[in-house]
């Protein structure tokens, strides 16, 4: 009975976590690197002295990691938000710095190093948003995957059991 019980568990456990998917476990180390840029561009803005910017960009450094670590669909969605909240705010402050520029042409060439860093954060964000709807997206067809394996685990533990 105890065996029983053991393999219930096992494909309960199975068919709510799952385990990574091998588009997952290829994709970590891209988030890694992502994420590693998005902390390198946090520390350029906090040496610029974009003290918000580079704790925006911290915080999602560490949902970052924490999604590459732990593969669940939770923190997939979690890091894809923010990486697209950094985006849309990066990209709309060199717009808004673009377009009320004072005392001279409002041109790309003219832009400070603060608005190469924003944009250098928008640009790390949009892969990290990207990244993230492609894990999220294998993480919704896992279902499928963890019900095959709890059919082959319960039909093992099954047949185990009954001595043949």
């Amino acid at each position: 009975m105890g065996e029983k019980m053991d393999a219930g568990r096992r494909v309960a456990q199975c068919l709510l976590e799952g385990g990574p998917s091998p588009f997952q476990l290829q994709m970590k180390p891209v988030v890694f690197s992502i994420a590693t840029m998005q902390g390198a561009v946090a520390l350029w803005r906090l040496i610029l002295g974009d003290v918000w910017g580079a704790a925006t960009d911290a915080l999602v450094l560490a949902i970052g990691y924490i999604a590459a670590v732990e593969l669940r669909s939770v923190y997939f969605a979690y890091y894809g938000f923010a990486c697209s909240v950094v985006f849309a705010l990066s990209l709309g402050t060199v717009a808004v710095k673009l377009l009320y520029r004072q005392g001279g042409s409002s041109t790309v060439s003219s832009l400070d190093g603060t608005c190469f860093a924003m944009l250098t954060a928008a640009a790390a964000a949009l892969l990290g948003a990207v990244a993230s709807l492609l894990l999220w997206r294998d993480a919704q067809r896992a279902p499928e995957r963890a019900a095959c394996h709890a059919e082959a685990m319960l039909y093992g533990s099954l047949k185990s059991a009954e001595g043949g």
